[in-house]
């Protein structure tokens, strides 16, 4: 039991599930700056651009634009990477300990499907599709322009990524959404339970009050005729 503390703690702790969900915000605004960049630079053909004439008046502003939307795609990759290694504590502390030992803190998601477990779906699965078409374009752009790489850089192939992008930006919000959900739920289980009916203070200056009618009790005397 003492090997699995550690993720009894991580997968029944409000601070990490708000440390989790404040990262996936993170991460979100930068996808969202790397889809603006790609929509600005959507209509900028590099290719086109070097054999441009440099003293074109839209050559500064492309040349801008294209900088920018390299910049985006960096920070995208490495900000993905980072939430990659919470990605994979989170589904060990989440999905697999809990599967494979006994968590008093997490219950197993193999259990009956509750909502509590579905929270988790949507930054699960939005990772890997808002990732994914960043991967694809960061390893493209650290290698030559190949024929092996031409396919993937047509026109069709773009408009596919840009779709999963926009997908996987969708199911990161929702995930932000739930993750906020659940930090509340998680802070309700967490908290100590206090009674909702609590007596009243003791006061023992208060005088005695009397309950019902009063009852006298007279005594009666008995004489005795024994001698002494």
């Amino acid at each position: 039991m003492g090997e699995c503390k550690c993720c009894n703690d991580l997968g029944s702790s409000p601070k990490y599930q708000l440390c989790l969900t404040i990262t996936v915000g993170i991460l979100f605004v930068i996808l969202s700056l790397h889809g603006i960049a790609v929509a600005i630079t959507v209509n900028f053909n590099l290719s086109d651009a070097a054999t441009a004439d440099m003293s074109h008046p839209d050559w500064e502003q492309a040349e801008a634009n294209y900088s920018f939307y390299e910049s985006s795609l960096v920070a995208a990759y490495f900000a993905g990477q980072i939430v990659g290694v919470l990605w994979l504590v989170t589904c060990i502390s989440r999905c697999c300990a809990p599967c494979c030992c006994e968590l008093p803190d997490v219950e197993c998601p193999c259990s009956p499907c509750k909502l509590f477990h579905v929270i988790d779906l949507c930054f699960f699965v939005g990772f890997f599709v808002a990732l994914w078409p960043v991967n694809i374009w960061y390893q493209l752009n650290a290698v030559p322009y190949d024929d092996w790489a031409a396919p993937f850089k047509e026109e069709s192939f773009s408009m596919f990524t840009d779709v999963v992008l926009v997908l996987g930006l969708i199911m990161l919000l929702a995930a932000i959404i739930l993750g906020c959900v659940k930090y509340r739920q998680m802070l309700k289980k967490s908290a100590p339970y206090t009674p909702t009916v609590t007596p009243p203070p003791y006061n023992p200056a208060a005088a005695p009050q009397v309950v019902g009618s009063a009852v006298v009790v007279q005594a009666k005397v008995v004489e005795s005729n024994e001698d002494v």
